[in-house]
């Protein structure tokens, strides 16, 4: 629910818009993510979440600079980032159970998933504000937003690819 604070925050579009297009977005995120958890197992996890994380990285301050800039366009850059979104939301389930064994699975899912959540999405508006007011820079959540894209395939060089092998 932060993208609609942002472009109210930012943008000179009113609320009904912004929360228009972040449903429009939030429906074709749901829609995607089964699909890229579909493609993850005919693919393989570890290559659909370094490519998503890849293009956020790439992408995420061209995008926050075409919402912040062109009106117009805003449905698009948000489309893309829902598209990679999707991408990793659909292959996250699987890996995390993929990395423990039956019997510590639940408590591993649980909390490596829930707690790092909480802790780096709970604090996206906070530190977004900040680096905004600190540096005069209303695109600078994309940075925030990269730098998790940066973490994401860190841990990606760390975890191995289980697509095809059975659950331990």
């Amino acid at each position: 629910m932060y993208m609609p604070n942002y472009l109210v925050t930012t943008t000179s579009l009113g609320l009904p818009s912004t929360l228009m297009m972040n449903t429009i977005s939030l429906l074709g995120l749901s829609c995607l993510i089964p699909v890229f958890g579909w493609l993850s197992d005919h693919v393989g996890r570890k290559k659909i979440m370094f490519y998503a994380a890849f293009g956020l990285f790439l992408t995420a301050y061209p995008l926050f600079f075409t919402i912040h800039n062109h009106y117009t366009y805003i449905l698009i850059p948000l489309i893309i980032l829902d598209l990679f979104g999707a991408a990793l939301l659909g292959t996250l389930g699987a890996i995390l159970s993929e990395l423990a064994t039956t019997a510590s699975r639940f408590s591993l899912v649980a909390f490596s998933y829930n707690v790092p959540f909480a802790v780096f999405t709970g604090t996206v508006p906070l530190v977004s504000l900040f680096l905004m007011h600190q540096f005069h820079n209303e695109i600078l959540p994309a940075v925030y937003l990269a730098l998790s894209a940066v973490v994401t395939l860190v841990v990606l060089l760390f975890i191995a690819d289980g697509k095809g092998r059975k659950l331990r």
